[in-house]
């Protein structure tokens, strides 16, 4: 209190603070010994403050969520549409990679990774497996080029065991060649399989995030 009456420490009604709530603060006054300085008053204010998580809905988590899924429209695009199959999880790629170096130089925490940082890294590494996805298409659908000729000579010159493994390599090919035949859509069975493993799995992933996250809010 001044001499007044009024409190020494107020707050607009209006005040806000980014990213945080200010539930509450005390103001404690105190006198400090300066040897022979003397003794001098000091005002001290303790701010109580609790994370805007709708700050970080609005900000981090639904822009992330929108572009991990945009990416997945790359599954229903035809193989041969080169340019589109890659830029599209190319560009949500750097969206999120730019976004994960904004929140770790924000957080001002370094050897150490916080919640949004480690969705953040599980949302990069599914649209990075949309990538893989596509290299591993492109290899199956690949025309065969090797002839009779080519491979008896690559047998003769490797050992048995490399043998083995080639062998196993080309049915393993084989087989997903003829999983890929195109349905009546045109699509591929890869394709197929991804368009919903893809988006089930990321569901899952977040589900089981904001279920932690709200347990572990509720029980601060």
């Amino acid at each position: 209190m001044n001499a007044s009456g009024q409190p020494g420490v107020s707050f607009s009604p209006s005040f806000r603070i980014s990213k945080f709530i200010l539930e509450n603060y005390n103001v404690e006054k105190r006198s400090l010994d300066y040897g022979v300085s003397g003794y001098f008053d000091q005002l001290r204010i303790n701010f109580f403050l609790k994370r805007d998580i709708r700050f970080y809905i609005m900000e981090y988590y639904f822009p992330i969520i929108c572009a991990v899924f945009l990416s997945f429209i790359s599954f229903w695009i035809a193989h041969e549409a080169t340019p589109a199959r890659v830029a599209l999880p190319v560009t949500t790629f750097l969206t999120l990679t730019t976004m994960l170096d904004h929140v770790r130089m924000s957080s001002g925490f370094f050897g150490t990774a916080d919640a949004l940082e480690i969705f953040l890294m599980v949302s990069v590494v599914f649209v990075v497996s949309v990538m893989v996805e596509y290299g591993i298409v492109e290899a199956v659908m690949l025309p065969s080029e090797e002839s009779n000729e080519d491979t008896g000579e690559e047998v003769k010159s490797v050992g048995k065991l490399s043998s083995a493994i080639h062998q196993c390599l080309k049915s393993f090919k084989a087989y997903l060649k003829r999983k890929s035949v195109r349905s009546s859509d045109g699509s591929i069975f890869i394709d197929q399989i991804c368009r919903y493993m893809f988006p089930l799995s990321y569901s899952g992933f977040l589900i089981l995030y904001f279920v932690i996250s709200i347990v572990n809010l509720n029980s601060v």
